[in-house]
């Protein structure tokens, strides 16, 4: 989920002069359905935008805060909820796990605030939140960190909301464009950088937040290096994509992807400058799981699953992630 597009709806409720009560999940353990930083949205005549996870506990206090906000008596509160059955005060989810829930009512008293958060996520800069007993506001300076503190009887979450994570999109033909689509809507923040003019697939694009005209030669300068970086090289030729590949192979990145067949994968790394990067654990080539994709928007599918892995880091992710590399590499070898 964006949580520009969560944020934009609430704005557009309290423009309208209409409150809404906004659900987090503040912390989570186990298989909880939900985990922690997810949000949603609900009015007073059910869900707007988001999901704390489904299920039971979602269909509960979906229907609480529907009631509150229709009798004008929706409070902040803290709600912790046990997935363990059989133990004392489970919530009837058997998933395992717990959630501790947060709610708090969003009305015209925050209006200013919420214009403010959406103007500068859509600006591209990360911005801080909070709740607690008191209800919800705006922090400035931003947290550092988000999550949940408790005190006595005194509790507050704060909370951190990003641009997502930058993905350079080197080339702006058609699985750049199937590949914006997606990203777009899963929180990551897509540049797509294209060295020629007047390309179609890239002016059908409006699912980038930019989009750049720049010599790939020079990537080494646009693209700036962290662990939150991900870029996939997928220009309409294969001297580009080495041109590409050489400007970035030291940068720092979380991600460096590669589009190609095996053979291209290995002509490519077989060239003077470019081998060091066979071995190196954030280079995927060929990038993308491997599901037996076809189209551009097959071929989408798989990269988006591999970048998802990887800004994750959940242990099955990385696993999956690990294992189609380890077949990728595999294969390379055994073809040379």
């Amino acid at each position: 989920m964006a949580e520009i597009e969560l944020w934009r709806v609430v704005l557009e409720r309290l423009q309208q002069g209409q409150a809404c009560a906004l659900l987090a999940v503040v912390d989570s353990e186990g298989s909880s359905p939900g985990r922690a930083g997810a949000l949603m949205v609900v009015g007073s005549g059910g869900p707007l935008f988001g999901t704390i996870g489904g299920g039971r506990v979602e269909h509960d206090l979906v229907d609480a805060a529907v009631a509150a906000l229709n009798h004008n008596s929706l409070k902040p509160a803290l709600l912790p909820r046990v997935h363990w059955p059989g133990v004392a005060n489970s919530s009837g989810m058997v998933c395992g796990g717990r959630q501790t829930l947060a709610l708090a009512p969003l009305d015209t008293r925050h209006l200013s605030q919420v214009c403010q958060l959406v103007n500068e996520l859509d600006a591209g800069e990360s911005v801080g939140w909070s709740l607690s007993g008191e209800g919800w506001q705006r922090l400035s300076p931003v947290p550092s960190e988000q999550g949940l503190s408790i005190e006595s009887d005194c509790w507050g979450y704060c909370h951190r909301s990003t641009d997502g994570w930058p993905v350079y999109l080197i080339g702006g033909g058609h699985v750049s464009l199937a590949l914006s689509r997606l990203l777009d809507r899963l929180d990551f923040r897509v540049i797509v950088v294209e060295e020629r003019s007047h390309i179609g697939t890239l002016e059908a694009n409006t699912h980038a937040y930019r989009r750049l005209q720049c010599d790939y030669a020079l990537l080494g300068d646009l693209v700036g290096p962290g662990p939150e970086v991900l870029v996939a090289i997928m220009t309409h030729d294969y001297q580009r994509d080495r041109v590409a590949l050489l400007a970035l192979r030291h940068t720092r990145l979380a991600y460096l992807g590669l589009l190609g067949s095996h053979g291209k994968v290995r002509r490519l790394l077989d060239e003077e400058g470019l081998s060091e990067l066979a071995q190196a654990a954030h280079f995927h080539a060929p990038m993308g799981l491997a599901i037996g994709s076809h189209t551009p928007e097959e071929i989408a599918v798989s990269i988006v699953a591999q970048m998802i892995a990887v800004r994750n880091e959940g242990s099955l992710g990385m696993e999956a992630v690990g294992a189609a590399n380890a077949v990728s590499r595999a294969f390379v070898r055994d073809e040379r």
